[in-house]
């Protein structure tokens, strides 16, 4: 998560959507040093923080008033990507030895298992019940909605690095029939 107040923004990084190269080129503008006191030493909740966490740092009207925005993306294509990225972390992320031990279709399953159905990312952007963004980047039209973003913010417009790309062949030829209902069914109210 990035909050600007100079700039009045607040940017909600959803896992696996393209929001790293967004945090990327945004941090400078981040009104909060990662390793502030003011953060009460949880610095690392800026990374892929739910919405509403921005509450416990800004008034209800700069929460209020600041354009809030996120990336999403196709969930087929999310799934694959958190697989991998998963898969190579090895030894620091807690799931990677199990995304290790399970070909894709058996981890899209365990995964569906594991969280009760909930696989999507919408839940980093709702707060009671509501969505509470002003501005979605979809990632397969990752520039194009960078550079409209820029605009409405009054930033320059500026070159996105592909930060924490995941190198696998195609998403579709992953999935089989049950691992794509899985997906569906998980991400049906995105």
């Amino acid at each position: 998560m990035i909050i600007s107040k100079e700039y009045k923004f607040i940017f909600c990084h959803a896992a696996k959507t393209g929001g790293s190269s967004i945090r990327r080129a945004l941090q400078k503008y981040h009104s909060f040093d990662r390793y502030s006191p003011a953060l009460d030493n949880k610095g690392a909740i800026f990374d892929h923080a739910h919405l509403h966490v921005a509450m416990e740092y800004i008034s209800p009207d700069e929460f209020t008033n600041f354009l809030k925005f996120g990336c999403v993306r196709n969930p087929w294509s999310l799934e694959v990507s958190r697989y991998f990225y998963i898969k190579k972390q090895f030894p620091m992320h807690p799931l990677s030895k199990m995304a290790r031990d399970l070909d894709f279709r058996s981890w899209v399953e365990w995964l569906y298992n594991e969280r009760d159905g909930e696989m999507g990312i919408i839940k980093y952007f709702i707060i009671d019940g509501e969505m509470k963004l002003d501005h979605i980047i979809k990632c397969e039209r990752f520039e194009e909605g960078f550079n409209s973003l820029c605009n409405k913010l009054n930033l320059p417009q500026m070159e996105l690095p592909h930060a924490n790309k995941t190198d696998h062949i195609d998403y579709k030829k992953y999935y089989n029939k049950e691992a794509r209902d899985i997906v569906a069914k998980s991400y049906q109210h995105e």
